[in-house]
């Protein structure tokens, strides 16, 4: 599921597949997507306690299709 950012962005929910150092892949209805992670990147904090690998994550997506920042909830996890 994919919406629009104000700033030319988006925004992505999907299952959090790898987390990698320089990579982050997600996946969603249209299989496994994986992205850049910007320089300035950033972690939800709930997201570093938790381990969530195979759990529902929101993603932003900046205007040069790298992963911008990385949310998680408990609450999406319906």
């Amino acid at each position: 599921m994919c919406s629009k950012k104000e700033d030319d962005g988006k925004k992505l929910v999907g299952k959090l597949v790898s987390d990698k150092k320089n990579e982050i892949t997600v996946h969603v209805k249209s299989g496994d997507k994986t992205y850049q992670k910007s320089e300035d990147f950033e972690m939800d904090k709930s997201a570093k306690k938790d381990k969530i690998n195979g759990k529902v994550v929101q993603l932003d997506i900046d205007e040069h299709g790298k992963a911008e920042k990385l949310k998680y909830s408990w609450a999406d996890q319906a």
